[in-house]
């Protein structure tokens, strides 16, 4: 899960930001609010297989069982609410790690001159 949620993650926030910088009005928030939503997108769309994971680790799923069975026997027994059980904290967390995480690379990249941007005041 890790693998998919980092590239959802990374494509999101560059085409985000890009949009984003179309205003010229926006400053260093942009980065904030690019990288809450990149967070939020990757850790929604990659919640079922979280949720597979953590089922699998504690037990309550058959390790034999593949992904695809897995996922078909969560939608079976809770249905597709099972599938985004956590979903509220995890948007809230990968919003929040995600807005304060890329803000700091991108002012760490305009601080070393690594960027064509400038520097957030």
């Amino acid at each position: 899960r890790n693998i998919p949620s980092a590239a959802i993650r990374f494509v999101s926030y560059e085409e985000i930001k890009i949009l984003l910088r179309k205003d010229a009005s926006m400053g260093p928030e942009a980065y904030v609010v690019a990288g809450a939503f990149s967070g939020m997108l990757a850790s929604g769309l990659t919640t079922p297989m979280d949720v597979v994971k953590t089922k699998l680790a504690t037990g309550v799923l058959s390790r034999d069982l593949s992904l695809w069975q897995c996922l078909k026997k969560i939608a079976e027994t809770e249905g597709l609410v099972g599938m985004y059980t956590g979903v509220q904290g995890r948007l809230v967390w990968s919003a929040m790690f995600s807005a304060v995480g890329f803000s700091a690379f991108e002012w760490a990249k305009a601080a070393m001159d690594l960027s064509e941007e400038p520097l957030p005041k």
